[in-house]
C-alpha cells in the first residue's frame, strides 16, 4: 500500500469515526428531546390536576356559602330579632 492510499486509508477511518460520533451525539439529542416531551405532558397533567382541583375548591366555597346562606334564613325564622338585624344590614 503505497503512503497516499495509506493517508486515505485512515483518513476514512476518522472520518468513519466521526460519524459515528455524530450519530451518537443526535441519538442523545434524540433521547434528551423526548424527555423533554415526557416532562412537558407531565407539566400538562400537573396544571390540569391544579385546575381541577382549582374548580372543587371554588364548589366548596359555593357550597359553603350556600350553607351560610341556609343557616342565615333558618336562624331568621326561629329568632325575630336577628331577622331585624339582617334586613337592617341589608337595607343600608
Amino acid at each position: 500500500m503505497t503512503e497516499e492510499a495509506s493517508f486515505v486509508n485512515s483518513k476514512c477511518i476518522w472520518l468513519f469515526g466521526e460519524l459515528v460520533q455524530l450519530l451518537v451525539n443526535f441519538a442523545d439529542l434524540l433521547v434528551s428531546l423526548v424527555q423533554l416531551l415526557v416532562n412537558f405532558a407531565d407539566l400538562l397533567v400537573s396544571l390540569v390536576q391544579l385546575l381541577v382541583n382549582f374548580a372543587d375548591l371554588l364548589v366548596s366555597l359555593v357550597h359553603l356559602l350556600v350553607n351560610f346562606a341556609d343557616l342565615l334564613v333558618s336562624l331568621t325564622e326561629f329568632n325575630p330579632i336577628i331577622m331585624k338585624r339582617c334586613k337592617a344590614l341589608l337595607s343600608g
